[in-house]
């Protein structure tokens, strides 16, 4: 469950080929199959080749909504070892956690959170109270030793406060360079969509909650059925059409082909393909402002054990679509 899914936006099959001049921006609407709820720059001459270099990302947007109530935080240890004389600091985070959210009037059995452990096992509102999950939390956290900078478990809880980010990007796939005079048909192939592993990063980042439709126990590489995949498809289509007002569809990895000829001139020319990507992460700021108080209380004591971070990554998930814009720059 530390990684949910990642997927891709698919977005009928553009080719632009511009001789860019005065082109900057086009606004939302029905630009191409899926709405776009805020203004999308395409590329220009002059951001594309500045002083004489070539910009591999070009900036197209970013908006922010509010995602779903669940929070994934990954619990990482910020120690040398986990075993500190006859303290684990793995088991006192996790006491510490539950106690925390005791606190704020949250318990599990009343499905306000879930712990998954790294052996993908969940401690939910079903088993906390079962004698086999004293077993796998004594197999995670006592018999398994963790090191500076490993997640020593993933706590997932429900916070209003909840926010995700939408940055679309540019992103350089080819370059051709053509001599005076010369013509012929350029062929790229290139990726669109997300793969399975993916997906589940993608559902924590938009606080989707899979415990249930996944069941007890995840497995050591946290992947899914085919069975839940496909229930898990339908939620994040939803949940991306409900935030960002959306009508696209979340796809599985897949590798397209464009196609494009290019005529001869009479002066060199230089073609910058782009493909537009779209990359989903929480909001940071709104995270770690949710996550303050359980790190704070992880930590009591003056000894820092434990820091939380997303349990979708820092550094979001890039969803490509297959919206591809050339820049043809005269040499």
């Amino acid at each position: 469950m530390k990684k949910l899914f990642k997927q891709s936006t698919i977005i009928a099959v553009l080719i632009l080929t511009v001789m860019v001049t005065n082109i900057t921006a086009f606004a939302s609407g029905n630009f191409v199959n899926g709405d776009f709820s805020s203004n999308l720059t395409i590329p220009t001459y002059s951001s594309a080749y500045v002083d004489g270099s070539i910009n591999r990302t070009i900036f197209a947007g970013a908006e922010k909504s509010k995602a779903k109530p669940w929070v994934f935080a990954d619990v990482k240890l910020t120690s040398v070892r986990t075993q500190n004389d006859k303290v684990n600091y793995g088991v006192l985070a996790l006491k510490r956690a539950i106690a925390y959210f005791q606190d704020q009037n949250q318990h599990l059995k009343n499905n306000d959170y879930f712990i998954i452990l790294n052996n993908g096992f969940i401690i939910n509102k079903t088993n906390y109270n079962n004698q086999e999950v004293f077993d796998q939390a004594k197999k995670t956290l006592l018999d398994n030793e963790s090191y500076l900078g490993d997640t020593i478990f993933t706590v997932a809880f429900l916070s209003g406060e909840n926010k995700v980010v939408k940055q679309s990007m540019w992103k350089l796939i080819d370059m051709i360079n053509l001599a005076p005079g010369s013509s012929f048909t350029s062929n790229t192939n290139f990726n669109v969509g997300i793969s399975t592993q993916d997906q589940l990063t993608l559902s924590e980042t938009l606080g989707l909650k899979t415990a249930d439709k996944m069941g007890a126990n995840l497995g050591i590489t946290k992947s899914a059925t085919l069975g839940a995949l496909a229930e898990i498809n339908t939620e994040i289509n939803e949940n991306l059409a409900r935030t960002f007002n959306f009508s696209n569809q979340v796809n599985a990895q897949k590798t397209e082909n464009v196609t494009v000829k290019h005529s001869a001139t009479k002066n060199s020319m230089l073609v910058l393909r782009y493909q537009l990507v779209d990359n989903i992460n929480v909001d940071l700021e709104t995270f770690y402002k949710i996550t303050k108080d359980l790190q704070n209380n992880m930590n009591m004591g003056g000894r820092d054990i434990v820091e939380t971070k997303p349990a979708s990554g820092a550094s979001g998930i890039d969803i490509p679509s297959n919206v591809i814009f050339d820049v043809i720059i005269n040499q």
